[in-house]
């Protein structure tokens, strides 16, 4: 039995997705490598780059298992094979997607938006799609690479002071 077309868009909206977090990502690992070396502000890399890890080298490494991931999503061809199924378990499917990308299309547009709502909602994404056994491996890759852009994030983009107390949990 082919794919029908609802889960045929369904596919088309995840690969969509995992290429949006993939673009994210990229979008943000330079200021994860300013801040990694102290060089927030600029667009220059630090002289000494390639003796220090960097969050453009291992973005290599993420891009390509997020392109794996995409690549299985598309090879998904049958109502019957297993990983839609999965798909369809963990809510990646039909009005449950949508709603996911409903929130994601919201944060976009609102004015001003922090990096941080971002990577939480792309953590949310790569949870639900990396319990689908054969995308863990890569979305656990991506995931503490995003983590990790997480923290350069938090330490860039600081809420405003009058809200500093209220986050203080202390």
């Amino acid at each position: 039995m082919p794919l029908s077309p609802h889960h045929l868009r369904d596919i088309e909206r995840l690969v969509r997705l995992t290429k949006f977090v993939r673009d994210t990502l990229r979008w943000l690992a330079p200021s994860g490598d300013q801040w990694l070396h102290g060089k927030v502000g600029t667009r220059t890399q630090p002289k000494d780059a390639e003796e220090h890890p960097t969050f453009g080298a291992e973005l290599a490494r993420v891009d390509e298992a997020l392109r794996t991931v995409e690549g299985e999503l598309r090879s998904i061809a049958s109502d019957t094979d297993p990983r839609l199924n999965q798909l369809v378990s963990v809510g990646l499917t039909g009005s449950a997607l949508e709603l996911k990308q409903s929130v994601l299309q919201r944060l976009l547009q609102r004015f001003r938006i922090s990096p941080r709502r971002i990577l939480e909602w792309i953590n949310s994404f790569l949870g639900s799609l990396g319990t689908v056994e054969q995308f863990s491996k890569p979305c656990d890759l991506a995931k503490e690479f995003k983590e990790m852009l997480e923290f350069v994030v938090w330490s860039i983009h600081r809420p405003p002071k009058e809200l500093r107390p209220v986050l203080d949990l202390r």
